[in-house]
C-alpha cells in the first residue's frame, strides 16, 4: 500500500515500521509539504495515489465531505 503521513502522523518509527511490513511510505519532508494546510496534504496524496493517514481526524472528515459534495475522490484517510 502508499501510504502518505500527514504532519501530526509523520514519525521516523511508524514510517521505517510501513516500510518494513512492505508499505511505500511518504512524508511531507519527502513530498516539500512541511508545515502546508490539511487539504494541501490530501491533494498530494489523491494525485499522486497514496492513502493518507493521520492522527488529526476532525479536520479531514470536513475536507472528505467538502471533496465529496465536489465529485471528487481519493485513495482513503486512516
Amino acid at each position: 500500500m502508499k501510504i502518505y503521513l500527514d504532519d501530526c502522523s509523520d514519525s521516523n518509527l511508524l514510517a521505517q515500521l510501513l516500510q518494513q511490513a512492505g508499505h511505500i511510505v511518504q512524508n511531507p519532508r519527502g513530498a516539500n509539504k512541511v508545515g502546508v494546510d490539511d487539504s494541501e496534504n490530501l491533494e498530494y496524496a489523491a494525485q499522486n495515489q497514496y492513502v493518507l493517514l493521520t492522527f488529526n481526524a476532525k479536520h479531514f472528515r470536513q475536507i472528505h465531505a467538502q471533496w465529496q459534495q465536489q465529485g471528487r475522490s481519493h485513495a482513503g484517510i486512516f
